[in-house]
């Protein structure tokens, strides 16, 4: 699925069956928790003058289950699907990531929301 602003991609996310969102990081994970970060900026332009027209997201989900539905879910519409990342023994939960382009447009900001 592409996304057309980031308001639709808070819609889909909604959508999912997880707890909470985070922008940004926290020390510990939480289960059911979707953590989102900015990888890098999609900017057009020339010389001294460019506009950003859009951005990467990178995503980390945390389950307790292999099968979750917000994995099999976000899998279908991410970018290269989520991609399991490693076993979090501390808090026994599945540590899953994945990369979305958001355009820049709609009512929604990315940093405001």
């Amino acid at each position: 699925m592409e996304f057309n602003d980031y308001a639709h991609f808070l819609k889909f996310i909604d959508t999912l069956p997880i707890k909470d969102i985070v922008f940004g990081v926290k020390p510990t994970i939480e289960k059911d928790t979707l953590y989102l970060s900015l990888q890098r900026t999609k900017n057009v332009g020339s010389d001294d003058f460019s506009m950003t027209v859009g951005y990467w997201i990178n995503l980390v989900l945390s389950v307790d289950a292999v099968d979750s539905i917000a994995v099999k879910k976000l899998s279908v519409e991410l970018q290269n699907g989520m991609n399991y990342q490693n076993w979090d023994e501390t808090t026994k939960l599945y540590v899953y990531s994945g990369l979305v382009y958001i355009p820049v447009g709609g009512d929604v900001d990315l940093w405001t929301e």
